[in-house]
């Protein structure tokens, strides 16, 4: 298995040592695209959205003292990471929901891509919770090792922002132990 790292580096290599001709270039370029392709290919199938819906006190807009219960609903990433059907997503997705659905990416292998979860558990104040669903075939994808990050590493970020389902992104580690306050005891990877 090629790792991102192991594509960039010739890469960089070529695009920054001695001058090349500019197929060589183009060649490397489009080597890097492919390879970029299919790790998406193989990652996406792991990466699901979670829709989650609920009741909430609606604000006082006009400060009359009156709060409306209204139905919420959020939607989110979230990663299998149990072939048993265990989805890592943040609290903040799901924290309050009354019902939980997960779309998953693999839609083409089922049915029916759209199922029912479970929260098993959160953790607001690092914002991750645990959802479980019942189905088969998940692909998971396996726990890296944070210490193992080095800034300046190229990531992909991989997710379903503003319920926009199944995107990729590519940037860069900024800082592998941003703290936002000496106080917060959560340590944070910055990612541009």
């Amino acid at each position: 298995m090629r790792t991102l790292a192991s594509i960039l580096i010739p890469l960089l290599l070529l695009l920054s040592g001695s001058p090349a001709n500019a197929q060589g270039k183009a060649a490397a370029l489009t080597s890097f695209s492919d390879s970029i392709q299919e790790l998406s290919s193989r990652i996406s199938p792991s990466v699901v959205q979670i829709i989650a819906t609920g009741y909430g006190l609606e604000s006082d807009t006009q400060q009359v003292g009156v709060s409306v219960l209204s139905r919420e609903r959020s939607t989110g990433s979230g990663v299998i990471v149990s072939d048993e059907g265990y989805i890592m997503t943040n609290a903040h997705v799901v924290q309050g929901a009354r019902s939980i659905r997960v779309k998953l990416n693999d839609a083409e292998k089922r049915s029916n891509s759209i199922v029912d979860g479970k929260l098993i558990g959160l953790d607001r104040q690092l914002d991750l919770a645990m959802v479980k669903v019942e189905a088969s075939g998940l692909r998971a994808l396996p726990f890296g090792n944070s210490a193992d990050l080095k800034q300046g590493e190229v990531v992909l970020a991989f997710g379903s922002p503003l319920g926009m389902d199944n995107s990729v992104t590519m940037g860069i580690v900024s800082a592998v132990a941003r703290q936002l306050s000496e106080d917060d005891p959560r340590i944070f990877i910055q990612t541009d």
